[in-house]
C-alpha cells in the first residue's frame, strides 16, 4: 500500500506491518534518495520511489530514541569523568596562576 507521507527530516515513522520506527536522517533531493535510521540505529538509503511505496505511517519519537547509543554514550561519560578526575589530581594549587 502507498503512502502519501513527504519525507521530513527528523520526523520518526513506523512500517505498519513489523512496526519498525525510523527517523528521516537526511533527503537529497537532487538525487532523489531518504536515508533513514532505523531504531536499532541501522541506516539505509532509499529512492524516493521506494519511499512513497512504503507501508508506514507518522509516529511520535520513541521515548529511549538512544537506546541503541546508550552504552558507547556511558563509555564516553566514564571516559570524561576520569580524565576530569585525573586533572584533579594532578592540580596543584602553586602552580595557580593569579
Amino acid at each position: 500500500m502507498a503512502n502519501e507521507l513527504d519525507p521530513v527530516v527528523g520526523n520518526w515513522y513506523e512500517t505498519l506491518d513489523k512496526g519498525d520506527k525510523f527517523e528521516i536522517v537526511a533527503v537529497d533531493e537532487d538525487a532523489g534518495t531518504v536515508d533513514i535510521q532505523y531504531y536499532d540505529g541501522d541506516i539505509e538509503e532509499m529512492d524516493i520511489d521506494a519511499w512513497y511505496e512504503l507501508d508506514i505511517e507518522l509516529s511520535e519519537q520513541p521515548d529511549d530514541w538512544n537506546g541503541p547509543y546508550d552504552e558507547d554514550d556511558e563509555e564516553a561519560e566514564d571516559d570524561w569523568d576520569e580524565d576530569e578526575e585525573d586533572a584533579e589530581e594532578d592540580y596543584d594549587e602553586d602552580d595557580d596562576w593569579h
